[in-house]
């Protein structure tokens, strides 16, 4: 279900996965940001176009470009999809399909059509039941006029066009920047238009690639902590860039070690015994590596920044 959170050890679990990181920037009610694909269906748009990593049916990676340009046709009237899974904002038109949950949820200042097998098949006026085999085309102000003619048994038709490469794809996430191409640091903050809080400065990072050999990386570091301030995208990249160098053979989560300095205590005269001083954590941050294989051969080495919700996930 799209809206709403949930934190990543309980999805990994609930998935049966082995690993998993942040991924998918989202908003507060949980709503995805960035294009989104799941099982080959959309779940979540976004109006830049950013940097994606998807796979497809047979299991071949994809790093690039991504943009959502969708429309839908009923009543003869053509319109522009204004987003996927999200919340409807005024003058626009959204799709809900099943992965945003059993309905709807919006409010009573719009129109709703039920589509199954290519045909409106209900008319409400909010917070409509979803179809496990259709979708709900939900409209507002403007567009709800432009579309004021459409009757119970119209055909209805939607296209979606994510740019070159991406048709028919079995998985696709939207995150970015991109943070490493062909082995080398290439941080693509500005031109994919990010905020300044993404783009400046130091913060929690995780990222998603893939070397040259088709093996996966995921990797993350904490931020906004004591025992860690994060890393600047740039840092992040070099660190992922660097990654030439034989590693462990096993998959590694962060080493933790307490430890202080010891303190003298005792009254004078007496025999001094030692204890141990105020304990701090050390955490050590280790290349994630998968399929007991080592980190080599990173000539051709893609990377992409993630964050947020919706875990890449590797089973078992």
């Amino acid at each position: 279900r799209i809206p709403g959170r949930e934190a990543v050890s309980g999805i990994v679990a609930r998935a049966g996965g082995i690993a998993g990181i942040n991924a998918s920037y989202f908003a507060p009610s949980g709503d995805i940001l960035g294009v989104t694909q799941m099982n080959g269906q959309t779940v979540g748009t976004t109006y830049y176009t950013r940097s994606a990593f998807g796979l497809r049916k047979d299991g071949t990676p994809v790093f690039g470009k991504i943009s959502y340009d969708g429309m839908v046709t009923m009543g003869g009237v053509s319109v522009s999809v204004a987003g996927v899974d999200c919340e409807r904002g005024a003058d626009s038109l959204v799709i809900y399909n099943r992965a945003y949950g059993a309905s709807t949820g919006t409010n009573e200042y719009g129109r709703e059509y039920i589509v199954r097998g290519g045909r409106v098949t209900d008319i409400r006026q909010n917070d409509s039941p979803i179809p496990a085999d259709g979708v709900v085309l939900s409209v507002h102000g403007t567009v709800a006029d432009e579309l004021a003619g459409v009757q119970v048994g119209d055909p209805v038709s939607i296209e979606e066009n994510l740019g070159g490469g991406w048709q028919g794809m079995d998985f696709i996430i939207g995150c970015g920047p991109r943070l490493v191409a062909n082995g080398r640091v290439n941080v693509t903050v500005d031109e994919e238009d990010f905020p300044a809080d993404i783009r400046i400065g130091r913060a929690p990072r995780s990222a998603v690639g893939i070397t040259k050999d088709g093996r996966y990386l995921l990797a993350v570091v904490d931020g906004r902590q004591s025992h860690s301030v994060g890393l600047t995208l740039t840092d992040w990249a070099r660190r992922r860039a660097g990654c030439a160098e034989p590693r462990r053979r096993r998959l590694v989560r962060p080493r933790r070690e307490r430890r202080g300095p010891e303190l003298s205590v005792g009254r004078p005269g007496a025999p001094r015994r030692r204890r141990p001083g105020p304990r701090r954590e050390v955490r050590h941050w280790q290349q994630l590596t998968f399929r007991n294989r080592e980190c080599t051969g990173l000539d051709e080495y893609a990377i992409m920044e993630t964050n947020s919700i919706f875990p890449i996930l590797f089973d078992s």
